[in-house]
């Protein structure tokens, strides 16, 4: 699961009523569209994240944010085979906008690579890495579009300069990339990035979720073992085991399991 996924789903209600609170007094707000539309994201809801982007996008046009999120929105969408050029285009409008901010670049590298253009995603993020090389974030993208044109030496290069400036939030990014692997049905390929983002941090909370991620992977390819062996690891370092969740894939599969219900009430979240 991608770290953004909510934790406290009631704090997500209440964050999203305030907000609808101050739509409701002022309609014309671009801002509280493109935040509520954050809260959609974050809680996995990209469908409706993305009209809440395009509505702010209505009102400001020239919002740099909004269109990142729009294209980060789509480049996790199921089931929408366009999803990835529209997730090109959105990162393509950030850029007109500014092309100095390096997530531009990432987002477009991302929806490219998903694509299978890697040579033209390699282009795009080794702009952001030109323009900001400290980014774990930049540097993460970097190391997995090497890794797609066979430079696996200068991608772990980057990888070990990565590792150690910032463990945690390399893991968190090369997580980040497995979950769109795992959403893109890319199994086996995202199985590589989430043990990559282990092999960087394995102890903090954010860790909890690379594990999930595996457990997630485990559970799409039948290995119930892997599954259950994961998300209790994930679940130990914090990974919340909600209700929510149990919609999804692979979870709806195991959520009337014994096994599962006496690990969820093992790790209250």
């Amino acid at each position: 699961m991608g770290p953004g996924y909510l934790s406290d789903f009631r704090g997500y209600l209440e964050a999203a009523s305030k907000i609808k609170r101050a739509i409701s007094i002022d309609a014309s707000n671009a801002y509280a569209y493109r935040t509520l539309g954050l809260i959609a994201s974050d809680a996995q809801g990209y469908n409706q994240a993305q009209k809440l982007f395009q509505k702010s996008l209505s009102l400001d046009s020239t919002a740099v944010e909004a269109w990142l999120r729009m294209g980060d929105s789509w480049l996790f969408t199921i089931g929408d085979v366009t999803a990835d050029k529209k997730a090109e285009q959105c990162y393509r409008k950030s850029i007109l906008l500014d092309s100095t901010y390096f997530r531009g670049f990432t987002g477009l590298g991302a929806a490219l690579y998903h694509q299978g253009k890697f040579k033209e995603a390699h282009e795009e993020v080794e702009k952001a890495f030109y323009i900001d090389s400290e980014d774990i974030h930049a540097i993460a993208a970097t190391i997995v579009i090497l890794e797609a044109l066979g430079d696996t030496l200068a991608a772990n290069n980057r990888f070990k300069i990565a590792s150690k400036r910032d463990p945690i939030e390399l893991g968190r990014s090369l997580n980040t990339f497995a979950y769109s692997l795992e959403i893109h049905k890319k199994y086996k390929t995202a199985l590589r990035y989430v043990q990559m983002a282990l092999k960087a941090d394995s102890v903090s909370r954010e860790a909890g979720y690379s594990y999930s991620t595996l457990a997630e992977l485990c559970g799409l390819q039948n290995d119930k073992e892997g599954f259950y062996l994961n998300l209790e690891k994930g679940s130990t370092l914090g990974f919340p085991m909600s209700t929510e969740l149990e919609q999804t894939e692979p979870y709806v599969r195991f959520k009337d399991e014994e096994r599962y219900k006496k690990l969820k009430a093992k790790y209250p979240k």
